[in-house]
């Protein structure tokens, strides 16, 4: 189902992809894998400023989350998805959080990728 997640926040399908997000909360968060917590995390925060009335502020923390959960290992789709997340808050680029994501990002993508898979 997370990857129904992704696909939908593709199709702008905002209302689904919170919707299954609640549902699949309680299991990913269960989850041995940082990386599953960590694409879910960036797939809602995107869903969150796809919605009518964007919730900024949530977004940018659920992708300070993910990039918290990922930095130890990262995998290429979460450095992605979490550059397409800042591209996407480009409109509320002079919000506190957005600069925050913007600058924990920046730091993150500045760390040697020698342990980088996937």
């Amino acid at each position: 189902m997370a990857n129904a997640l992704t696909a939908r926040v593709a199709l702008q399908d905002t209302k689904h992809v919170l919707r299954d997000a609640e549902y699949l909360d309680g299991l990913v968060e269960k989850s041995d894998s940082a990386w599953s917590r960590s694409l879910v995390r960036l797939d809602v925060a995107t869903a969150l400023l796809q919605q009518g009335a964007p919730d900024v502020e949530h977004a940018m923390s659920l992708g300070q989350q993910a990039i918290t959960l990922a930095a130890t290992l990262p995998i290429s789709s979460v450095r992605q998805r979490s550059r397409d997340l800042y591209e996407r808050a480009t409109p509320w680029r002079n919000l506190p959080a957005v600069r925050e994501y913007g600058e924990q990002l920046r730091v993150w993508g500045s760390l040697p990728r020698s342990a980088e898979a996937g």
